[in-house]
């Protein structure tokens, strides 16, 4: 009967440390990304995504838009990439570390949030 239970002992042990492996294993980070090499700075993205996204709001929202439009947007961007010394290809690969870090991107559309309402105070005064 002891060697009974230390036999059951040892196979709970052996599952027990084989389901722990198989867990840490399955617990590593999903396609983390690289910290891109000329990464745009916290504070200069927050500015660059208030003035896309006050370019938006102006532009307004639309279904179907023509083509005018699209290449007008797509004009006004490109001045604020150039306005904060970016290309789109920087800005997108920066937005796209940046939005991988949850933490990270929350913090920086709370200062987004904050930028356009003092920008708009502003224009109040």
């Amino acid at each position: 009967m002891d060697v009974k239970i230390k036999s059951r002992c040892c196979y709970d042990l052996t599952l027990f440390f084989i389901t722990l492996i198989m867990l840490s294993l399955g617990c590593k980070p999903v396609n983390k990304q690289s910290k891109p090499k000329n990464i745009i700075g916290r504070d200069t993205m927050v500015m660059i995504l208030a003035d896309i996204h006050l370019l938006e709001a102006s532009l307004g929202i639309k279904v179907f838009e023509d083509r005018k439009m699209n290449e007008t947007r797509n004009h006004i961007k490109e001045k604020i990439y150039k306005k904060y010394l970016v290309n789109k290809k920087q800005f997108r690969s920066s937005y796209d570390y940046y939005a991988m870090q949850s933490a990270t991107i929350d913090s920086i559309y709370i200062d987004v949030i904050s930028e356009i309402s003092k920008q708009q105070a502003e224009i109040k005064k």
